[in-house]
């Protein structure tokens, strides 16, 4: 093989295993990208809409409280708005069903919404704080439970699914470390194929050519690299062989 393409491969070896570890890792971070954002999106949702749904649910519990107050008016308005915001956010949760423990959660929502509102509307005429603390009180923590239930199970699919994403990084780079690895060790053999098969050779052929004019004799060296190195110390060789005697003559 000659020397061009010796030194060739020697470069171009290790470039192509940095190429392929930089395509191969940036496809796989390309890929768990994508499936992290979309399943990061959905859970986001859920946890949004539990936490409207709260919201909603508190201000519900607040026109309750305005209309035993006998601010009627303002109750009814603070009421029909959390109401709609409430069911907004719950459709949003139905529509974005991610987690096999979700539908059960959402069917104990609209099981123990329902119960509240339906005591909400029976018990609109009284305005009695008892009834409240012994009716209404119960009906709107068991919907409140309920709600952060579904905030809390979405809450802990993120952060298995961190866990996860943690665990596919590490496998989505180990290819990756394992070419570069690859060609370092690569690499530090190259260096030491090419001093012992290029430098030793160049020297001896060099130390060669500095003893001739003083020696008046060219000592062909001891090289076999098989390429232009080799080729060129038998070049000399034939040059001394072939005009090294007519000169001594």
């Amino acid at each position: 093989m000659s020397l061009g393409k010796k030194l060739l491969l020697g470069f171009l070896i290790p470039v192509l295993m940095l190429l392929a570890s930089g395509i191969w890792s940036w496809a796989r971070f390309h890929n768990l990208s994508q499936s992290v954002q979309a399943l990061l999106h959905e859970n986001d949702r859920s946890i949004q809409a539990a936490r409207d749904m709260s919201i909603a649910l508190e201000r519900m519990d607040s026109a309750i409280l305005l209309r035993i107050s006998g601010e009627t008016a303002t109750a009814d308005t603070l009421d029909h708005a959390a109401q709609a915001a409430f069911e907004a956010a719950l459709d949003v949760a139905v529509n974005n069903v991610t987690i096999l423990a979700e539908p059960a959660i959402l069917d104990s929502i609209k099981a123990s919404y329902l119960e509240f509102r339906t005591l909400e509307e029976a018990l609109r005429s009284k305005r009695d704080i008892k009834t409240y603390q012994s009716e209404m009180m119960p009906a709107f923590l068991r919907v409140t439970h309920s709600v952060d239930r579904l905030r809390r199970v979405n809450q802990d699919e993120m952060y298995g699914e961190a866990i996860h994403i943690a665990d596919e990084a590490f496998r989505a780079t180990l290819p990756g470390r394992i070419l570069v690895i690859a060609a370092i060790i690569f690499t530090l053999m190259f260096a030491w194929l090419l001093h012992e098969h290029t430098v030793k050779p160049l020297n001896k052929l060099l130390h060669a050519v500095k003893r001739w004019p003083t020696t008046e004799h060219f000592r062909k060296p001891d090289v076999h690299s098989g390429d232009e190195i080799e080729e060129l110390a038998e070049s000399l060789d034939i040059v001394e062989r072939t005009f090294g005697g007519r000169n001594k003559k």
